[in-house]
């Protein structure tokens, strides 16, 4: 909670700069003023500052590291606030104020954003914990849409978030029915074979991991895919290689948890006795995972305008699927080496994780949180120091120079001197300086 309590707050100090830098600039908060006055030109630091309000509410690079701890909660919890709302307010903020960001900010938000959905994938193939997994997938996802934003696609940005919203949600409610059915167990290594013993919770979790991975025609698919070929077409190649690794890891990662969770044997006691969840875990799980979380991309022309999805179709109403896309391409690939790579690749050891038994050191390198022990040097290391060089000035300068020796030594001196001629512990000493005050505020009033 101090992680994401801190690093919000510095995402909130540039926000409010930034809000307080609108007002200073065009002498309104209001949207539609602010779209008029704006211009063509707005000033770099007036989207740089309220970008700091996005990295930190969507959780972006350097303000990410809060997010994979709290996904630690209720899975309901993260299904509602951390799948569907709460991180996403950032996206939704940004796309509100897009004509506010100069091309030096979109750049940044499109490389930053893209960079971290790659990063991200590749950190959810060495977590076990299968909540810890989907809080990863959750930060790659929120990278993609602000990189969507960078793009100057605010429209696929704010659809990929309907549909994040959607089959994200199903996964971490179908995560909460496994980690119920199997009696309170979080470690995707011991589990297996649950795909017999929870065939609803499985049949869902699968068809929500294939919008996850953008499968065409699930509900990710729209808006990914959309995304993916907006890079292409804009011909920012760094952001379109970036995306393309965060696809191809969103399918290893997926391919990863299906194969440990519902494929091979029982890992455990607790997957041995595993059973369904009741009607009231399962029916929220159907109604999302085989409704919304497969059809909601055709709602698609009700959220934005047609015009935005021709990046993917010819038309939307006539559905035109390329495979010469460049997105589809990426996306096909990333299914086949990806997602079943994944499922031949984690079946090889049993009760293992089978990157860890074939590259220790790839495992510990993702595994690690590079960006947390990045955090910890800066802060015990030059942080600690520079606190430390304060905390020494503020000891001799400031209370041994200015209040010891200037504000104390003149207060010593002149209590000497009143302690000398006015306070000499005798009553009627201090009678009299009553009665001359008393008299002295009665010539003042009657003098008046």
């Amino acid at each position: 909670s101090k992680k994401a309590f801190i690093t919000n707050r510095i995402g909130d100090l540039g926000f409010i700069l930034g809000i307080a830098l609108c007002l200073k600039e065009y002498g309104t908060l209001d949207f539609v003023a602010l779209k008029a006055a704006a211009g063509p030109a707005v000033p770099v630091a007036v989207g740089a500052l309220l970008m700091c309000g996005f990295l930190g509410k969507s959780a972006q690079f350097p303000l990410h590291v809060w997010l994979t701890d709290a996904m630690a909660g209720p899975t309901p919890v993260s299904a509602l606030i951390h799948a569907a709302t709460m991180v996403a307010a950032g996206v939704f903020f940004m796309a509100r104020v897009s004509f506010l960001l100069a091309p030096e900010v979109l750049q940044w938000i499109a490389i930053s954003g893209a960079g971290m959905a790659a990063l991200a994938g590749l950190c959810a193939l060495a977590q076990t914990d299968i909540k810890k997994s989907l809080a990863y997938s959750t930060l790659a996802h929120l990278g993609i849409m602000g990189c969507a934003i960078g793009l100057g696609r605010p429209d696929l940005a704010v659809l990929h978030m309907a549909m994040h919203a959607f089959f994200k949600a199903t996964l971490f409610l179908g995560a909460g029915s496994v980690i119920h059915g199997c009696h309170h167990e979080q470690d995707m290594l011991k589990m297996g074979g649950l795909l017999k013993k929870m065939p609803l919770t499985a049949a869902t979790f699968i068809a929500a991991t294939l919008s996850n991975c953008a499968v065409p025609f699930f509900a990710g698919w729209y808006s990914k895919d959309a995304i993916i070929e907006a890079a292409w077409h804009g011909h920012n190649l760094p952001v379109f290689a970036f995306l393309a690794i965060a696809a191809l890891a969103t399918c290893l990662y997926s391919g990863r948890m299906i194969r440990l969770v519902f494929l091979g044997e029982a890992n455990s006691e607790a997957a041995e006795h595993a059973h369904e969840s009741p009607w009231t875990m399962t029916l929220p799980i159907t109604v999302l995972g085989l409704v919304f979380a497969v059809g909601a991309g055709f709602a698609a022309h009700y959220l934005i305008p047609a015009s935005s999805l021709q990046v993917v179709h010819a038309s939307l109403e006539e559905m035109h699927f390329s495979f010469t896309a460049p997105s589809t391409i990426v996306g096909l690939l990333a299914l086949v080496f990806g997602f079943g790579g994944a499922l031949k690749f984690y079946g090889t050891v049993r009760g293992a994780d089978a990157l860890q038994v074939v590259s220790p050191r790839t495992y510990h390198l993702l595994e690690h949180r590079w960006m947390d022990g990045l955090y910890r040097w800066w802060i015990d290391g030059p942080q600690r120091r520079v606190v430390e060089f304060i905390a020494f000035l503020d000891l001799m300068l400031i209370n041994g120079v200015a209040v010891r020796w200037i504000a104390g030594g003149a207060t010593a001196a002149l209590g000497n001197l009143t302690g000398l001629t006015f306070h000499r512990g005798q009553t009627r000493g201090y009678a009299l300086w009553i009665v001359i005050g008393s008299a002295l505020l009665a010539w003042y009033f009657l003098a008046r």
